[in-house]
């Protein structure tokens, strides 16, 4: 994989992992405070509320579940760097 399109795939599943937490964590201050602070300092307590609070977060979960799934598999993968030849 290039470069290029690497660093495009790893912001891409910045971007939806961002916009499904902060997402998540706007239902949980919804629901009540202590939901939205425990969401804040611990993210999985947003992967508990919104798995107890699914027909109204599903939508968020998912984007969160994707950007973590899309970014794992795109810092697993070696990036490998070529270095000039000695001369």
């Amino acid at each position: 994989m290039d470069m290029t399109l690497h660093l495009a795939v790893v912001i891409s599943a910045l971007v939806l992992l961002l916009t499904g937490w902060t997402w998540l964590l706007v239902n949980a201050f919804r629901r009540h405070v202590i939901w939205g602070l425990g969401g804040m300092f611990v993210p999985l307590v947003l992967l508990v509320h919104g798995l107890l609070d699914l027909s109204r977060n599903w939508t968020a979960l998912l984007a969160y579940v994707a950007g973590l799934v899309v970014l794992g598999v795109a810092l697993a993968r070696p990036i490998v760097v070529q270095l000039p030849a000695a001369l």
